[in-house]
């Protein structure tokens, strides 16, 4: 059954298992032309809302997570949070793996536009298998270098 909330005493807002929203997160230093690149990905996959954290030369205070706990604080269970790539959530391979952790504890999905995860799909393996996959992606980069 359909429970209802109602947003300023106006007309009622039904609320169903299918009412799960999907948000977007971009994050990008110093390179504006990346972060539309990112908008423009994000909103083809349906965002409804979407979040970033953007790095400006000679800006000492910035803070990585500043939008991205923002937006965190106006999603729930069973919402999801699509980004570009795997290494838009964060600068270390550390820190991502804390903000995958912490969606899975808030019961939000993720997926990767790039089709490396989906978190909806992956279910139980999805821990084991980010760490395998952002391993595999610092081989990658230190062999690039």
């Amino acid at each position: 059954m359909a429970r209802f909330l109602r947003r300023d005493f106006q007309k009622p807002i039904f609320l169903t298992k299918s009412s799960d929203r999907t948000f977007g997160y971009a994050r990008s230093l110093c390179d504006h032309d990346s972060q539309e690149k990112q908008f423009r990905a994000l909103r083809e996959a349906g965002c409804t809302k979407i979040f970033s954290d953007f790095k400006r030369f000679g800006c000492e205070d910035f803070d990585d997570n500043q939008n991205f706990v923002k937006g965190l604080s106006l999603m729930r269970k069973g919402d999801e949070l699509i980004v570009t790539s795997l290494d838009r959530l964060g600068f270390s391979h550390f820190d991502v793996i804390n903000k995958i952790q912490l969606l899975i504890e808030n019961g939000i999905h993720l997926r990767t536009l790039d089709k490396l995860i989906n978190t909806r799909i992956l279910g139980d393996m999805t821990s084991h298998i980010i760490s395998l996959s952002l391993g595999l992606y610092s081989l990658e980069s230190a062999f690039l270098k």
